[in-house]
C-alpha cells in the first residue's frame, strides 16, 4: 500500500489486520518507523513476530516462520529503509503460509508486489458534513460514557 504521508496507510493496514484475525493463526505488525539503520530491519522483524533468539538473518526468519501456521505480517512505514524492507518482504513472500502487507510512501520495487495506491480523500460538502456529524456523535458518546462510567 503506497501513498503520501498522512493518507491513512497505517490505519487501513491495521484495520485490515484486525479484520483478518479470524483468518490467520498469527497477525503481526512490524513498525519500521523507529528504525534508522537498514541493517536492523531483519532483527526488528524477528523480534516483532516473536521468534525466539531473535535471528537477524532473513533465511533464519524464513525458516522459523515456515514452521508456523497461516501468518499475516504488516511491514509498516517501509519508505526510509526501502531496500531492506523490500528484501524482507520478498523473502517472506516465499513462505507458502505467510502473507505480507506493506505500507510505504514509495513502491518497494519487487516482483511479487501488488500495489494499492491511496490518494487523499476529496473533501466535499456532504462528506465533510458526515464526518463532522460522526465526530461530534463519537465525542458526545465518549463524554457520556465518562460521566456515567
Amino acid at each position: 500500500m503506497t501513498g503520501v504521508g498522512g493518507v491513512g496507510k497505517t490505519s487501513i493496514a491495521t484495520a485490515v489486520a484486525h479484520k483478518m484475525l479470524d483468518t490467520f493463526d498469527e497477525v503481526w505488525l512490524v513498525e519500521l518507523a523507529p528504525i534508522s539503520d537498514s541493517g536492523t530491519v531483519a532483527s526488528a522483524l524477528s523480534k516483532s513476530v516473536g521468534i525466539s533468539g531473535s535471528p537477524s538473518e532473513l533465511d533464519e526468519i524464513v525458516a522459523a516462520l515456515s514452521r508456523r501456521g497461516r501468518t499475516l505480517i504488516v511491514l509498516d512505514n517501509c519508505e526510509h529503509v526501502v531496500d531492506a524492507a523490500a528484501d524482507a518482504a520478498e523473502a517472506l513472500s516465499t513462505i507458502v503460509n505467510v502473507i505480507v502487507l506493506t505500507t510505504s510512501r514509495v513502491e518497494l520495487g519487487i516482483g511479487v508486489e501488488h500495489l494499492l495506491q491511496l490518494a487523499p480523500l476529496e473533501v466535499t460538502e456532504p462528506s465533510s458534513e458526515l464526518f463532522l456529524r460522526e465526530a461530534v456523535g463519537a465525542i458526545r458518546a465518549s463524554q457520556l460514557a465518562n460521566v456515567t462510567g
